[in-house]
């Protein structure tokens, strides 16, 4: 049975979002030489697009991140905890 008394601010239209971790690739610089030592590589995951707007993430927005293993929880914060 669908509850009709559930109200958000505004849907978001295809709430899933199917995303690839990649990597991002870091040179680690010898200051002396300037030449890269060594080159290190890390997980990314790049959020982009005007659903995050929609979602209540506009740019400049301060967000947290709840991390368990398999599981992130972004959560934009309240105005006054935004730098």
């Amino acid at each position: 049975m669908h509850n009709t008394n559930v109200t958000t601010s505004s849907p978001v239209l295809n709430p899933l979002r199917q995303l690839t971790v990649s990597y991002v690739r870091k040179r680690h610089i010898d200051l002396d030489s300037g030449r890269a030592t060594r080159v290190s590589c890390s997980p990314s995951l790049v959020l982009s697009g005007k659903w995050l707007e929609a979602a209540g993430f506009s740019t400049g927005t301060s967000v947290s991140v709840a991390v368990e293993t398999g599981l992130l929880i972004i959560r934009s914060l309240p105005h006054e905890e935004n730098r």
